[in-house]
């Protein structure tokens, strides 16, 4: 049902301040996930939906990690966020995830820095006010 219900501000600040602590994040991992996300969106002229943000995030994160530390967490990690699909399931997604934003991951200081800025400003815990901000309820 959650997956395609248009989700509150407040489940998404709790998703992603499960997913930080789970993975025990830094802020440097959070702005590159947010730059690759940004970037796939761009290459695929896809958009965040209800159904499909939580596991964009996830893959986000996944691409992120293994770029920064050349290592990433075992595939159960992240299935605990989504547990719809299987590992194998969520090898071939990455797989076609890099592909489709063609292996693009130089960021220079600059749009590092523009993308901090960017998370800091929207990084304050949500209030009900703005239900659903930034994701579209379409399927």
């Amino acid at each position: 049902v959650y997956l395609i219900s248009v989700p509150s501000q407040k489940i998404i600040y709790e998703f992603f301040n499960d997913l930080l602590a789970q993975i025990r994040a830094t802020k440097e991992l959070l702005v590159f996930s947010f730059i690759v996300l940004q970037r796939f969106i761009r290459a695929t002229t896809w958009n965040l939906r209800a159904a499909n943000w939580r596991i964009l995030v996830i893959l986000s994160f996944m691409v992120a990690q293994k770029y920064e530390y050349e290592v990433t967490l075992p595939v159960k990690y992240w299935n605990k966020f989504y547990p719809v699909f299987h590992a194998r399931e969520f090898i071939k997604l990455e797989a076609l995830f890099l592909e489709l934003m063609d292996y693009h991951f130089m960021v220079s200081p600059k749009e590092f820095r523009e993308n901090f800025k960017l998370l800091y400003i929207h990084g304050q815990e949500p209030e009900e006010k703005n239900p659903g901000i930034g994701v579209s309820a379409s399927v």
